[in-house]
């Protein structure tokens, strides 16, 4: 019984930190993000599985403009356009489509990486920032569930859910190996025998802190999403 209680111990000891980000004055990022999906479907009454790729692609800018308490910052956020490839076979090749968005706001975030508030600038930024932008899978057709986790999959819902603040911060300390749900979407769907009928089903990310690693020569503290 030596080598579990050692093992329970050690657990114990196991160093907390608290997870956050510190945004610095006059701080100016900027970010390319690329993500890609392959989708296999198969139509009523045949045996193959035809395949889809999914990509998008978007650059965005943040700059912090002011610091305010408890390490909350005002940052302003740019998103020009998102690029949607769709590569299902078709003899011309892949279909490639440039999506205008002109995103432009003033973002509210806290330490945690959660967006508190936002004012939009100018362009088409605003309200419906918080939302998906337009990017609807082909395979949405199967109904509103799979293409909002379609769209999760790949970072085109709307900004709170993108890889631009990311991950969410837990409140409490972590040690290596704990984990925190961060919920990102609910969609109706619906039930099984019950026409009619539907229920909410929540979409959630589970993420997991890793704790300090090597990446690429540089330490840094690691949390791996799901």
């Amino acid at each position: 019984m030596l080598a579990p209680t050692l093992l329970a111990s050690l657990a114990l000891l196991a160093p907390t930190v608290r997870l956050s980000r510190t945004f610095l004055p006059n701080e100016a990022l900027s970010y390319r993000v690329q993500a890609s999906m392959q989708v296999q479907e198969r139509a009523r009454g045949l045996n193959t599985w035809m395949p889809e790729d999914l990509t998008i692609k978007y650059d965005f800018s943040t700059a912090v403009k002011q610091l305010k308490a408890d390490g909350i910052a005002m940052i302003r956020y740019r998103r020009p356009t998102l690029t949607t490839i769709d590569d299902s076979g078709q003899v011309d090749g892949p279909e490639r489509k440039v999506e205008k968005l002109d995103w432009d706001v003033m973002l509210t975030v806290s330490p945690l990486n959660k967006l508190i508030d936002e004012k939009k600038l100018s362009g088409n930024g605003g309200a419906h920032l918080f939302f998906a932008p337009g990017f609807v899978p082909q395979a949405s057709e199967f109904g509103s569930f799979i293409g909002e986790v379609y769209r999760l999959a790949l970072f085109a819902g709307g900004i709170d859910t993108s890889l631009d603040f990311a991950p969410p911060f837990p409140l409490r300390e972590v040690a290596p190996g704990d984990t925190w749900i961060s919920t990102v979407s609910y969609e109706p769907q619906k039930r099984r025998g019950k026409e009619g009928k539907s229920t909410v089903q929540r979409l959630d990310y589970t993420y997991t802190y890793k704790g300090l690693v090597n990446s690429n020569g540089r330490s840094v503290q690691r949390v791996v999403g799901s």
